[in-house]
């Protein structure tokens, strides 16, 4: 069987090396659509109580990778440039 196989691809290489180009280019393209991500929160024990604490508040302050900036003067609003240069 192997020497059938051999024989084959040895008399009809241009057609055989023209096949294989053809299965890696329609391949080639269908990887260009792929898209990866990873979802980290599956990788969690479901039912752990750190996961559903977060799942719960996860809607109202976002996902464990955003941070948020309180900023309070103690007189008057934050609407100033020295307490808006104190963020950067």
């Amino acid at each position: 069987m192997d020497k059938k196989i051999i024989n084959f691809v040895m008399r009809f290489r241009v057609f055989t090396i023209a096949v294989m180009l053809a299965i890696t280019a329609v391949f080639g393209y269908g990887i260009t659509k792929m898209e990866f991500y990873t979802e980290f929160l599956e990788l969690f024990p479901v039912k752990h109580p750190y996961v559903r604490i977060h799942k719960q508040f996860m809607d109202y302050f976002g996902g464990a990778n955003v941070a948020t900036l309180v900023l309070e003067v103690k007189n008057g609003d934050i609407y100033n440039q020295k307490t808006l240069n104190k963020m950067i």
